[in-house]
């Protein structure tokens, strides 16, 4: 069976004037073109109607994968130069 319609739970979820920067969580106006917070373009109605805590639980685990990478970098020669 194929859905054509969208459902009740569609059109309340759709019908903001809101949405989320695709790039830094910020609620934006619908019709926006740029992002008033980070300045990006927002392409077509470029808004995406997902929790601002997505983008910003996305960076948050980015910045700890670069700080693991980075202490692991620095443990390796050091324990080599030790002589553990």
């Amino acid at each position: 069976m194929i859905d054509e319609y969208p459902s009740d739970e569609d059109i309340e979820r759709f019908s903001d004037e809101t949405g989320f920067c695709p790039h830094c969580g910020e609620e934006i106006y619908d019709d926006s073109d740029w992002c008033p917070k980070c300045d990006n373009p927002l392409h077509g109605n470029g808004t995406g109607h997902r929790h601002p805590l997505s983008a910003i639980m996305t960076k948050k685990i980015g910045v700890i994968l670069l700080v693991v990478l980075l202490l692991a970098f620095l443990w390796a020669p050091l324990k080599l130069f030790l002589g553990g």
